[in-house]
């Protein structure tokens, strides 16, 4: 699953073409919270249904000429105002007119063609013997895209108060520093030392906002360093 992270406000701009079909039905943005949003979507974008019912027209196929395609592009910018995890999927559904038969005189009351009988019937089941062995067709009415995972992080935790711990050692012995800060969206904490001697803790944590944060260290050598720290939620 594709992730990707965004700040507070951000526009993020989707834009997407339907293939494999003849014409395109209904398709949008769906989205939510849950990690499954095609089940459990919580909201959606407008529904572009221009060619709802037509034969043709919609698909990214469009105007194709020698194997070159100059198809419908849909877009969507949405926008993301509070911080946490979201999950989108674009959604379509396609060829229903092909359902009807044009000459069922001829041809019967079913549509014929097993590409059309996928596309539109979500009852379809056939089991073929192919070139690669059995293959399985599962019919579907609604078709989806890869789900994309967009994170918005939250405002970041407070500056985190000066490290505290001895001022005064020798080298060799290990010592300990500490420090807290607050997140305003009550997310954990890590926290980064850095040891002045080039060496620093890497993240560490997380920690419960408000929480003291420790972390032990020892210099090899003697000298004089500067202990920082920086705070992420």
């Amino acid at each position: 699953m594709r992730v990707i992270q965004v700040e507070i406000g951000t526009s993020v701009p989707f834009i997407w073409q339907v293939n494999g079909s003849m014409v395109v039905d209904h398709t949008f943005v769906q989205w939510s919270t849950d990690p499954d949003p095609i089940n459990n979507p919580e909201q959606t974008t407008d529904d572009y249904d221009e060619h709802a019912g037509d034969y043709l027209g919609g698909t990214g196929w469009d105007n194709a000429n020698n194997g070159g395609t100059n198809g419908v592009k849909y877009s969507e910018n949405i926008s993301l105002s509070a911080p946490g995890d979201y999950y989108f999927v674009v959604t379509a559904q396609v060829d229903q007119a092909y359902t009807n038969v044009l000459r069922p005189d001829i041809y019967g009351e079913d549509p014929y063609l097993r590409l059309l009988k996928e596309r539109t019937n979500g009852f379809y089941y056939e089991e073929l013997d192919g070139s690669d062995g059995w293959e399985t067709i599962n019919g579907q009415e609604w078709w989806y895209s890869p789900i994309i995972h967009v994170t918005v992080p939250g405002e970041a935790p407070e500056k985190p108060e000066k490290p505290s711990g001895t001022e005064k050692g020798n080298a060799g012995v290990e010592y300990s520093y500490c420090t807290t800060t607050t997140d305003s969206d009550n997310d954990q904490v890590y926290y980064w030392f850095d040891w002045g001697n080039g060496n620093n803790s890497g993240w560490v944590g997380p920690f419960n906002s408000g929480d003291t944060a420790c972390v032990n260290y020892t210099w090899i050598q003697k000298g004089t360093y500067q202990v920082k720290v920086k705070a992420k939620d």
